[in-house]
């Protein structure tokens, strides 16, 4: 339910196109997942330049290495007892990066989104398989699009 209210074969069309016309992209998240190995493989097939990281300090690093042409896709999990990521945005945009959220509609962070994906209920049942489900598919969907093409 939650894939078929956000995910669409026209808004897949659309964050493939972006990510084709990026030269950077990094994905911070507060776990690791195993569908982002095949975005990032599609991608750097493609040429593009990506990163992946989970722990707050490498992340606040990586964002020196953002600029113009660069799309930052960003997962938080907010809790009291979580870091802030506050600098992380705040960095990001300062840089002139594409922000692109995924996450629930009550993120604290929301004002620095250039884009909300799945922007869900907090504890929508599954979410993390949901979130999965997306990337694979938005890999697979660049992959026949601007590799096998």
């Amino acid at each position: 339910m939650v894939f078929r209210q956000n995910v669409n074969a026209s808004l897949l069309e659309e964050l493939a196109r972006e990510l084709h016309g990026s030269d950077r992209i990094h994905l911070y998240m507060p776990v690791r997942l195993g569908m982002i190995g095949a975005l990032q493989q599609n991608l750097a097939m493609d040429g593009k330049e990506t990163a992946y990281h989970i722990l707050l300090p490498r992340i606040l690093e990586a964002t020196e290495e953002l600029d113009e042409n660069s799309i930052v896709i960003i997962s938080t999990i907010e809790f009291a007892e979580t870091l802030d990521m506050k600098n992380v945005f705040v960095k990001a945009k300062d840089k002139g990066a594409k922000i692109w959220m995924l996450g629930t509609s009550r993120t604290k962070y929301r004002k620095y989104a250039d884009r909300m994906l799945l922007d869900v209920e907090e504890n929508a049942f599954g979410w993390i398989t949901v979130l999965e489900a997306m990337i694979l598919s938005l890999s697979e969907f660049y992959r026949a699009k601007f590799i096998d093409y």
